[in-house]
């Protein structure tokens, strides 16, 4: 046994030695494959073989510098065996070799050798090069490719010569692969110049040897990148068109400008001097926080990449908005709080993102919306010479304006609610950066509060349910309005899930508590579940089982599929959660896998549901992202008086369940 032993030990030593061949494409990409045998790294030795470069008679090849060599002999043949080799000596780790025979497989080896000429280890593995046999490689790919200037519409590019070409083909493609190409044949490499490009675009550009009758000489070099400037001035865009929307937005579009960066849309129900801006970077904008019934004009002017306006303004389209809705339009978004470290290179500060959110939010026209993650300390508002220390949630509603206000404006549940420091306990109403924001021009509030959640062993912060009573001012008709924010950790998952089972019971406790008359009710927000949620999604399984329902249905693949109530479902493909990717996460059911929801009474008409988002046609976000989360909006129509709702009360949930440890 002892014999045996040495026998397999010798034979797994034995075993390591032999290594596998390695293999690789050259960086060229042009389809030339070497392959490196039998590599040995225990001796001195040239290593990490690369072919550079490739043309039906010739390649490039490097590999690393060996210490204390003078110079390298590199040997080459068409046989494996090196018979009838050649040499070629260099005093660097590069060598062209050249005058090869074109669809020919080449063996080649390195050794370093000292001032003498003497070997220094041994020879580099073989390895092994096919040059290949086409009409567009009898030359290498021109080098040192430039971007020498550029203007608004031109760039020019240099290159370095090749003596047996006689002209170039410069490709150039707003894509870095290239995908809808343009070329241009050209002759000078020391400065050739492409015409008719945009501006302020971002252009790739890569350069081919030709011969005389225009045949391919060379591969394309490696591709080069400029972004042209914007022009000194454009044509004044052509009026735009204005459609009225709902009783305060309108949708305004208008035609491309050759030269423009982005577009200053100019909006006023009244005279110009009162007139609101907006600066976008597309051709269609959805204006907010109009006047109800009223005639209302939209304008639009070019503008660089600094705001410069680069022509006077267009003729004004003009819109007349609706009379007063009937309906109520209801969303939650979670904005994301300003003092977390970036999640990704797309997130960008509080500062930044303020005015894309504030945008986002009027484009819909909203009565009412929950907001999360809206509590951050410590944002500093400047007036003249005075500072202001403020949260999100107050920033957003001066952001939104006069018409907006808050359901509970106190900061901390303590006897002085602006400062949370030797807080003395009284029950203000406040939920932290979970809070509500509604239109008191539509709305009447008539009462609100809020429930602090079980915090699991663990958890991370404070968890609120806000709520409030609105009567529509329009109709008379009430409703209970809520928003929450549970608890995001997911590990360990049993006492996470069930700790965010516990937090949904105690909000729907929370609506029967304060709730007598059996209004319509509206439970949103960021729940941290969603369908794919293992073992289930405990919230929303909580919410529904007390009769509550998804207007969507969004309930896993494979489960038992209830009936959408929702009438129009938009974009409901894409989930809640972005997680700042630019092409948005979706699901393949046709229905997001979402974390945030509105759930509904079930007498409650639903006439729209909609996953916010400003993506183009390939799903990719187009302009700043306003936070990692879509926002969720829902049309509703509350129901008449007499229709009222009847809760299902299971007695065997605890008004005050306690969550596991």
């Amino acid at each position: 046994m002892r014999n045996a032993g040495r026998f397999i030990a010798a034979g797994v030593v034995a075993l390591a030695l032999v290594a596998a061949p390695i293999t690789a494409v050259d960086a060229q990409a042009t389809g030339t494959v070497f392959t490196a045998v039998n590599p040995d790294k225990k001796v001195i030795q040239p290593s990490n073989m690369k072919v550079t470069k490739t043309s039906n008679t010739a390649v490039v090849i490097t590999w690393s510098k060996v210490s204390k060599a003078v110079k390298y002999r590199v040997k080459y043949s068409t046989s494996s065996s090196m018979k009838n080799a050649k040499y070629a000596d260099t005093k660097t780790n590069e060598r062209k070799l050249t005058s090869l025979k074109k669809n020919k497989t080449y063996y080649i080896k390195v050794v370093a050798l000292d001032s003498k000429g003497k070997w220094i280890g041994k020879y580099s593995p073989v390895f092994k090069v096919k040059t290949p046999n086409r009409k567009d490689t009898t030359l290498f790919a021109p080098e040192t490719i430039k971007v020498k200037s550029v203007t608004d519409t031109t760039a020019t590019l240099t290159w370095a010569k090749d003596d047996r070409a006689t002209k170039y083909r410069v490709r150039y493609s707003t894509s870095s692969n290239f995908a809808s190409a343009k070329t241009v044949v050209l002759k000078d490499p020391a400065g050739s110049t492409v015409t008719g490009l945009l501006p302020w675009t971002t252009y790739y550009f890569s350069v081919r040897a030709v011969n005389a009758s225009g045949l391919n000489m060379s591969p394309y070099s490696a591709s080069v990148s400029a972004k042209t400037k914007s022009p000194a001035a454009t044509e004044i865009p052509a009026q735009p068109s204005a459609t009225a929307l709902s009783a305060s937005t309108a949708q305004v579009t208008w035609q491309p400008v050759v030269g423009a960066v982005y577009y200053q849309v100019q909006n006023t129900c009244s005279d110009w001097d009162h007139a609101t801006e907006r600066i976008v970077d597309g051709l269609t904008l959805t204006v907010g926080g109009l006047e109800t019934k009223t005639k209302c004009s939209f304008r639009v002017r070019t503008t660089n990449e600094k705001n410069k306006a680069l022509s006077d303004y267009s003729k004004a389209g003009t819109a007349t908005t609706f009379d007063t809705p009937t309906t109520v339009n209801l969303a939650t978004y979670n904005v994301r709080h300003v003092t977390s470290p970036a999640a990704s290179t797309e997130e960008k500060s509080w500062a930044d993102r303020r005015l894309a959110l504030r945008d986002m939010i009027q484009s819909r026209d909203l009565d009412v919306i929950g907001v999360q993650e809206a509590s951050t300390l410590g944002l500093v508002l400047t007036s003249g010479a005075s500072k202001t220390s403020i949260t999100i949630y107050e920033d957003l509603i001066n952001l939104l304006g006069e018409h907006w206000a808050l359901s509970d404006t106190s900061r901390y549940n303590c006897k002085k609610s602006t400062t949370k420091s030797s807080c003395t306990y009284v029950d203000q109403g406040a939920s932290f950066g979970t809070r509500i924001l509604y239109r008191k021009d539509r709305l009447e509030m008539q009462a609100s509060g809020s429930r602090l959640l079980t915090t699991p062993s663990g958890g991370t912060t404070e968890r609120y349910v806000a709520w409030a009573i609105f009567k529509q001012i329009a109709t008379g008709k009430r409703f209970m309005f809520t928003t929450t924010h549970l608890e995001y950790l997911k590990s360990p998952v049993t006492r996470m899930n069930e700790a965010r089972r516990v937090q949904a019971a105690e909000i729907v406790q929370t609506v029967f508590d304060n709730n007598p008359e059996n209004l319509p009710v509206f439970i949103t927000g960021d729940f941290n579940s969603n369908k794919l949620q293992v073992p289930s999604n405990t919230p929303y399984d909580e919410i529904t089982a007390y009769g509550f329902i998804d207007p969507i249905a969004n309930v896993p693949t494979g489960a038992y599929q209830p009936a959408a109530t929702a009438q129009n479902m938009i974009n409901v493909k894409y989930n809640t959660f972005n997680n700042w990717t630019r092409t948005l996460p979706r699901h393949t059911s046709g229905k997001g896998a979402n974390i945030d929801y509105i759930f509904t009474s079930p007498t409650v008409p639903v006439l729209e549901y909609e996953t916010v988002v400003n993506v183009d046609a390939n799903g990719r976000w187009v302009g700043m992202f306003p936070s990692d989360h879509n926002m969720l909006r829902a049309q509703v129509s509350i129901p008449d008086p007499e229709v009222q709702y009847d809760p299902v009360v299971d007695p065997t949930v605890p008004v005050d369940p306690v969550v596991p440890a």
